[in-house]
């Protein structure tokens, strides 16, 4: 949703799961790296192919299932659904939820 990287839905398993394909911003030397992981040894791993949508499984109209924002190092229930042209995600950590808006690449 902030115009910095493209986002590749894809199946994974009997669900489907995102991960990040492209940035569209240079990345720093080395790669853009998960540093602001609350798990200390996960920060050095690189952001391009990380997976950050999980278990997305339909749910009538939906996708439901996990997210994870590397911006915060957060993760959150995720809902995943199209609206027109674009594609919908709801983010929710515990009772606090944010949508966003994802175009097509």
């Amino acid at each position: 949703d902030d115009g910095k990287s493209i986002i590749q839905f894809y199946p994974c398993g009997a669900s489907m799961c995102g991960k990040i394909a492209r940035f569209l911003v240079p990345e720093p030397k080395g790669g853009a790296r998960d540093d602001k992981n609350p798990d200390k040894a996960l920060r050095t791993r690189k952001l391009l192919g990380l997976q950050i949508f999980s278990n997305l499984a339909p749910a009538k109209t939906r996708f439901k299932g996990k997210g994870y924002s590397p911006e915060d190092g957060r993760n959150f229930n995720a809902e995943v659904w199209r609206e027109g042209n674009v594609l919908k995600v709801r983010g929710c950590v515990t009772v606090i939820c944010r949508t966003v808006t994802f175009t097509k690449a």
